[in-house]
């Protein structure tokens, strides 16, 4: 069984160190080691042995998995929310479907609407996610944290991870995938009976690593009129 780290790991001298007390102890339980001079000796080298065999199998399976996470996003990033099955069904309902961008209502757009679509997946626990029309974009997403690519498009760039935090409520963090760092974060916030809702919306600078709130964004359903304010 091959290990497997987030893609964009850092390999920092904490993590050296923890992967050498690792096969530091390959020596101190191995029963087999019954000599001082092999313990010193021999030992040493399969320790070596042991740490180049993780760090080559750190670097093998780095693509796949979620991304590098600092103390700071651990906080930004709250784990999905346990919602027992009728919680669950209630939020997915709400959250499925196609959203609408109100620009009057919104503090941070300009110009048309935005269309969003979640297309629910027969699993209940994820959704086709793209916008406007361009359905051949669309990337599949799991409500899990779990990052997946934001769109189909080959020149995708940016990973997305979908939180619940509770029934009303969708996290949404982006990842570089070159090195996982988190960019930008959004929150979606939906009404009890699913016709409205509000993006807060996040940016981090990436020089300085602050972030600082951009606005929010109204969205409704389409057939909302009362809403859109038409």
């Amino acid at each position: 069984m091959r290990l497997k780290l987030p893609y964009g790991t850092r390999v920092t001298a904490n993590l050296t160190s923890e992967i050498w007390y690792g096969c530091r102890m390959f020596d101190v339980y191995n029963p087999f080691i019954k000599n001082t001079v092999l313990a010193s000796t021999g030992g040493f080298c399969m320790r070596w042995i042991c740490a180049v065999v993780l760090m080559i199998g750190f670097s093998a399976n780095t693509g796949d998995a979620v991304p590098f996470q600092g103390p700071e996003d651990a906080i930004l990033a709250p784990p999905p929310a346990k919602l027992d099955a009728q919680q669950w069904t209630r939020m997915f309902k709400r959250y499925s479907g196609t959203w609408q961008s109100n620009p009057k209502k919104s503090t941070t757009q300009s110009g048309g609407t935005i269309t969003l679509h979640y297309a629910p997946e027969p699993d209940g626990r994820s959704v086709l996610y793209y916008t406007g029309t361009d359905i051949k974009s669309g990337a599949v997403q799991a409500l899990d944290g779990r990052p997946a690519r934001a769109s189909a498009r080959p020149t995708e760039t940016q990973a997305i991870a979908r939180i619940p935090v509770d029934e009303f409520t969708v996290a949404n963090t982006f990842h570089r995938m070159k090195d996982g760092r988190v960019t930008s974060r959004n929150t979606f916030v939906m009404s009890p009976d699913g016709d409205a809702g509000v993006f807060v919306l996040m940016n981090r600078d990436d020089r300085t690593g602050k972030w600082t709130i951009n606005g929010v964004i109204h969205y409704c359903r389409p057939d909302n009129t009362q809403c859109l304010g038409q």
